[in-house]
C-alpha cells in the first residue's frame, strides 16, 4: 500500500494524471489508473508509467522502490518550489519595472 501511496504522491507533486500517461502510452485510462492504485499488476503498464516518469522500472517496483520514491517526491517538491520562486521573482521584477515606468512618467508629466 505504501508503494501505491508514494506513486500517487509522486504523480500529484509532478502534476501528472493517469489520463496523461494513458494518452502517451497507448494504454486504456482504467488500466493505468488500476496499475497506479495497485489493483492491476501487469508489467507492460508499469513499464509505461516508468517510461513516462523518466525513471528506471526498478525505481518504481524494485526492492528499494519506497526509498527511491521518497527521494523522487522530495526532488519533485524542490523543483516545484524553485519554479514557484522563479515565477514570483519574475512577477516582482515585472511589477517593479511597471511601477518605475509609470512613476517616472508621472514625474515627467507633472
Amino acid at each position: 500500500m505504501a508503494l501505491q501511496n508514494n506513486l500517487k504522491n509522486l504523480l500529484k507533486v509532478r502534476g501528472i494524471t493517469a489520463r496523461e500517461i494513458a494518452e502517451k502510452s497507448g494504454f486504456d485510462h482504467s488500466t493505468i489508473r488500476k496499475t497506479i492504485t495497485g489493483s492491476r499488476k501487469g508489467r507492460h503498464p508499469r513499464k509505461a508509467i516508468a517510461k513516462y516518469l523518466k525513471v528506471n522500472f526498478s525505481s518504481l517496483w524494485g526492492p528499494e522502490s519506497s526509498l527511491i520514491m521518497k527521494r523522487l517526491i522530495e526532488q519533485a517538491i524542490e523543483d516545484r518550489a524553485k519554479l514557484h520562486a522563479e515565477q514570483e521573482r519574475k512577477r516582482l521584477v515585472s511589477n517593479y519595472l511597471e511601477q518605475s515606468l509609470t512613476g517616472s512618467k508621472k514625474v515627467s508629466n507633472g
